[in-house]
């Protein structure tokens, strides 16, 4: 049977704090990435709200013209 020893315990424990290490920082970039990525959705649902926006005038405009185009082939006069 193998023996354990402190020196093979000591390696493992280095092994294990190692990756602890790598973890830690693999979740502060992830969490970095996170962050910005929030903050990118909010700066699309902000600009979302001004197309919207510029839509609904598009609309109301669009409307305006129609009717005015209505109006004007309602007076127009029928030629002789």
């Amino acid at each position: 049977m193998t023996e354990i020893t402190l020196e093979f315990i000591a390696k493992q424990l280095e092994r294990v704090l190692a990756e602890q290490a790598a973890f830690r920082d693999e979740m502060m970039v992830l969490g970095a990435r996170m962050t910005r990525v929030e903050a990118s959705v909010a700066l699309i649902g902000a600009e979302v709200k001004v197309i919207a926006a510029q839509v609904h005038a598009l609309a109301n405009q669009v409307a305006l013209i129609a009717r005015r185009i209505d109006r004007l082939e309602d007076a127009k006069v029928e030629p002789f």
